[in-house]
């Protein structure tokens, strides 16, 4: 069978093509050497020790959107808009993969988190917060060039591992999800480059979870509300209503820096000290 080279157009009524012009040769087509281009001779020397392109493309060829999202969605069991949204940003992509790197490492096998856990976490705050922080910056940076500033994770100042980070202390119970934010946008517009953990401390972003420390913010909540602790006293449809006011007392004595359970713990301790056996 003869085989002849020419240009064809389609024809979308038809649904045939149609033949435009033929040609003869390789010169029709204007596949001439150039006498002043050597030829490129992609050996193992040039594709750095790889032995064909397509093994050279396939270490240093970036994910593609779709086979990441695919990847995020098996892989971290994010839900398909999420998966597409970091999908979409290829710095998202690596700030991900390296927070929940980071965060598995310090966390697994020996803290109660979950490996979803933790990637669902990640990917809260990443397209949640972080990316709200980076729309804002770049919005004020770009105002004047009549851009608008998207999600590209490649202007954000804060890294992957520095992320995985603020998971860690807000699963492990250092933090609080509040705190974290706070935490985020000190990293991001304050303390570029630092570490979390140092931060957290610096400005007193730590949950308070002595139990001995949580007692005594009780009792000081106490001696500072004893009407309400009288009326719980009395017990019957008091009780519910006092202890709730008290947790709330108790926590904003603590400037809301008390670990939650741990709170609800250490006043139940204490209510049964002061007034035993009340229902």
């Amino acid at each position: 069978m003869v085989a002849f080279q020419e240009t064809r157009t389609f024809h979308v009524k038809s649904g045939q093509t149609i033949l435009i012009r033929s040609k003869e040769g390789d010169e029709d087509y204007r596949f001439m050497p150039e006498p002043d281009l050597p030829p490129i001779v992609l050996d193992e020397k040039v594709l750095g020790g790889h032995n064909s392109v397509l093994d050279y493309l396939a270490e240093y060829l970036p994910e593609l959107p779709d086979a990441a999202r695919e990847r995020l969605a098996q892989e971290y069991q994010l839900d398909e808009y999420t998966a597409r949204v970091i999908a979409g940003d290829p710095p998202a992509i690596r700030i991900c993969d390296q927070a929940v790197a980071t965060a598995q490492t310090a966390l697994l096998p020996d803290d109660n988190s979950s490996s979803r856990e933790i990637a669902q976490t990640v990917a809260k705050f990443l397209c949640n917060d972080l990316f709200a922080l980076i729309r804002d910056e770049e919005g004020r940076r770009r105002a004047y060039e009549g851009a608008v500033a998207d999600n590209n994770g490649e202007y954000s100042n804060i890294t992957g591992p520095q992320l995985g980070e603020i998971v860690v202390l807000l699963l492990n119970g250092t933090i609080s999800t509040t705190m974290a934010k706070k935490l985020l946008a000190l990293l991001y517009q304050e303390e570029l480059g630092q570490s979390p953990s140092e931060v957290a401390k610096r400005h007193g972003l730590q949950l308070i979870s002595d139990h001995q420390t949580l007692e005594r913010l009780c009792h000081e909540t106490l001696e500072q509300n004893p009407e309400q602790l009288e009326q719980y006293r009395r017990g019957g449809k008091h009780v519910a209503k006092m202890k709730k006011f008290l947790v709330g007392k108790a926590m904003s004595h603590s400037r809301g820096n008390a670990h939650p359970e741990r709170l609800h713990e250490a006043l139940e301790v204490v209510l049964e000290e002061v007034a035993p056996g009340v229902q």
